[in-house]
């Protein structure tokens, strides 16, 4: 059935979640980097924001969130910022920036 295989799935994004945080050295294994952060937030939006939790102790997570700040304004991305902004504390003009961007893409930039 379908609600079996949605299990199946929930099941194996918390076992890879549960990988993420046992073992430290495996952030360093994934084909992550900042330029293909937007392709991982809009395919699963979630990872992004675990990955990222995780990637908030690394010197590359202000690389990180530029490329935020800079994509494409889309219900995943904004819920990504969300999601990280709750659990984190970012730096105050992260969000000033971010906020301002929000505006501008939905009204064109003036």
């Amino acid at each position: 059935t379908q609600s079996t295989g949605s299990s199946g799935i929930n099941a194996e994004y918390d076992r890879l979640k549960q990988e993420l945080y046992d073992k430290e050295d495996c952030l360093q294994s994934l084909p992550l980097s900042p330029s293909t952060l937007p392709k991982l937030v809009d395919k699963n939006p979630s990872l992004a924001v675990d990955i990222l939790l995780l990637l908030a102790q690394t010197q590359q997570f202000a690389d990180y969130l530029t490329v935020l700040l800079n994509m494409d304004l889309s219900l995943h991305s904004m819920e990504v910022v969300n999601k990280i902004t709750a659990n984190l504390e970012l730096p105050p003009q992260f969000i000033h920036f971010y906020i301002r961007n929000c505006i501008n893409k939905l009204y064109g930039d003036y």
